[in-house]
């Protein structure tokens, strides 16, 4: 059960970084994430913690981003074993549709939106 020590930790950490004022990313803290709930649930259902590793990071980042086929690219090139693409394939498909039902926007999408509003707030300021 120290899987949910570490778990609590990894979803606790980012959020005190971030409320600090401390510039953080998305791609890492999805990734462990998600790495750390795999391997201890599949632990606990007897099976290979690697495994749950692998599809935890994949399912984790494609519900961060909803972007399936590059978390499927990327998880799979930081797993190295061919012979997990079904299951990492798979686990992309659910994270991804998990985070659609959470959140209709995927996070890509908003960050532009926001960031093309700074800039037209920008360009609105009275200049001197």
């Amino acid at each position: 059960m120290g899987w949910l020590l570490v778990l609590a930790s990894r979803l606790l950490a980012p959020l005190l970084a971030l409320g600090a004022g401390v510039p953080g990313g998305l791609i890492d803290p999805a990734l462990t994430i998600g790495a750390v709930f795999g391997s201890g649930v599949l632990a606990l259902l007897g099976s290979s913690a690697q495994v749950g590793v692998a599809l935890g990071m994949a399912a984790g980042l494609a519900g961060a981003t909803q972007l399936p086929m590059m978390t499927v690219l990327f998880s799979l090139r930081l797993a190295g074993d061919q012979q997990l693409l079904f299951g990492i394939l798979l686990s992309a498909v659910l994270g991804a549709y998990a985070g659609r039902r959470l959140e209709s926007r995927p996070i890509y999408h908003a960050l532009a939106d926001l960031d093309g509003e700074a800039k037209k707030d920008v360009q609105r300021a009275p200049r001197r």
